[in-house]
């Protein structure tokens, strides 16, 4: 199992970044839903078709898991340091993203 960490890219409540991970391209479209107060997800290939959308973002728990004929991709939040909990303004100081393969 290789592990890809991928930096929050913007401290803006919705902002969209683009990664490559295992030889797939993803855009990853987050946003803060302030009347709720968390982040969400929106998954979409490099045709910027959907793949997932409305995901509610947690730490130190699968978000997305992309199917290949061989094996998934796994993007998963976690915090870079104890103790941390997410909200509008600890999502690109405190956490990172990170992608993992099983093939």
């Amino acid at each position: 199992m290789t592990v890809l960490q991928i930096p929050i890219a913007s401290v803006e409540p919705h902002f969209v970044q683009e990664n490559d991970a295992f030889g797939q391209s993803f855009i990853l479209e987050f946003e803060w839903i302030d009347s709720e107060n968390f982040w969400m997800i929106h998954v979409f290939d490099d045709d910027r078709s959907p793949l997932a959308l409305g995901i509610r973002v947690q730490s130190d728990w699968p978000l997305y898991i992309y199917h290949l004929k061989s094996g998934f991709i796994v993007f998963m939040l976690v915090a870079t340091s104890l103790g941390q909990v997410l909200s509008r303004n600890t999502l690109k100081q405190y956490f990172t993203l990170v992608a993992y393969d099983a093939f």
